[in-house]
């Protein structure tokens, strides 16, 4: 650095640069973990032209976890957080992850540490929940200061399909545009739809969407940001229907699964490439809607389960206040109170248990690719726990009811290639 002449200008940060780029390697070896299990590893101690070794899921775990601690304190601090980058509470809501998870992916728990975590990053005042849930799903939600980390896309710079790109596209055809200001010139005329277990999480009332409130202000949820239901008929001159209704359900009695009827299914409107002001955009190409990868509501959500999972440190009636505290943003309710729409959405001590926190962290980050992880570790991926089509065939089905399936898939293969070529992985059990 200092033969290019940058030493003087970078010196302050470059312990910062090293902290951080370790976190996304454990980062990674993090979601091969919970992907994957037993995964190829090397760090930078690794022989060059060899192969990567073959360690266990506790293995990777504590390499995580060793990775993690190390760097805490190395990282820049929450104070000096910069977009799209990570600081030391990225460390903190990584952590907290990991331990919540330890039991699925060790054998042990540690809840305790969980709560530990998840607490440091509650109590960072460098972070707080949105006044607006749907804030974060924005193109400036860059603004946002509930999001810890970020991945940023940019119509202009950082194209793609995949990210906020695809999230946009997929779930949307050129007449929903009639309805709602999505900010995107382009689609793929897919209409990819929701479960109906997930859209009958909301309640009854907030599940139709109404053009007359393109944001779901008058909906007491706000985070049921579905489109779908009677009103999203269209009409020709003189009152003859153009396009018939989304219906909630994704399939049709005595018809086979096909992908190409775009009425079946609700679909969505959570991210949308517009600012928070709500000003009419001008429509892009790709997305700038950054995918926040942590945001601070998840943290209380995995607070009050680590509480409720028996961690020392916590108790019920913290457990409650946690998850009320989304809700109430979720409702515009408590310290959240707005000029729109208000409803109470705080539940009672008699209403929390696990299976309404499972609900809940759908209800709060659907989409935003912690489902999976979630159901694994509740233990209802596999088996009891279904939805429509869950274990069927996509094509010549007429069977929509989903079923239990094995619980091999609790676990990704690891790709055919790399076992192929690597002599020291060995498949995950059952797959051929």
């Amino acid at each position: 650095m200092e033969k290019y002449g940058v030493w003087d200008a970078a010196k302050n940060d470059v312990d910062y640069w090293r902290a951080e780029a370790r976190f996304v390697r454990a980062y990674q070896y993090y979601l091969l973990c919970d992907l994957y299990g037993s995964v190829g590893w090397i760090d930078d101690t690794s022989p060059n032209g060899t192969y990567p070794v073959q360690k266990s899921r506790k293995e990777i775990f504590e390499y995580v976890e060793k990775e993690l601690l190390d760097i805490e304190n190395k990282m820049a601090p929450s104070s000096k957080k910069v977009f799209g980058r990570t600081n030391q509470a990225s460390a903190w809501f990584l952590l907290a992850k990991l331990y919540l998870n330890a039991q699925v992916y060790t054998g042990n728990v540690r809840y305790t540490d969980a709560l530990t975590y998840a607490k440091k990053v509650i109590q960072d005042p460098n972070y707080t929940l949105a006044p607006q849930y749907i804030e974060n799903f924005l193109k400036d939600n860059n603004t946002c200061n509930e999001i810890l980390w970020a991945i940023p896309t940019d119509t202009d710079k950082m194209q793609g399909e995949g990210v906020t790109n695809y999230l946009l596209k997929f779930p949307i055809s050129n007449y929903m545009f009639d309805f709602v200001d999505y900010g995107i010139s382009e689609t793929y005329s897919s209409n990819g739809s929701l479960t109906t277990t997930f859209v009958n999480k909301f309640l009854p009332e907030d599940q139709d969407f109404n053009p007359a409130d393109p944001w779901c202000d008058r909906k007491k949820d706000k985070r049921s940001l579905l489109l779908g239901g009677p009103l999203t008929a269209t009409y020709k001159s003189g009152g003859v229907v153009d396009k018939p209704a989304l219906l909630k359900e994704n399939w049709k009695d005595g018809s086979p699964f096909v992908t190409s009827v775009i009425y079946y299914g609700y679909t969505m409107t959570k991210w949308r490439n517009v600012t928070k002001d709500r000003a009419k955009s001008t429509p892009t190409k790709y997305s700038n809607i950054a995918f926040p990868v942590f945001r601070k509501a998840d943290a209380y959500l995995m607070a009050a389960e680590a509480i409720l999972r028996g961690a020392a440190g916590g108790n019920r009636s913290e457990a409650l206040a946690y998850v009320n505290e989304v809700r109430n943003r979720a409702y515009n309710s408590g310290p959240y109170l707005s000029a729109r729409n208000v409803a109470n959405g705080e539940v009672t001590d008699s209403q929390l248990t696990l299976t309404f926190l499972l609900d809940e962290r759908a209800r709060e980050l659907w989409t935003e690719n912690w489902r999976r992880s979630d159901l694994v570790r509740f233990g209802v991926f596999t088996k009891g726990y279904n939805w429509e089509w869950k274990g069927r065939a996509t094509t010549g089905e007429t069977n929509h009811v989903g079923q239990d399936v094995d619980d091999k898939y609790n676990l990704y293969p690891i790709p055919q290639n790399d076992v192929l070529y690597n002599p020291n992985l060995t498949q995950n059990p059952n797959y051929k």
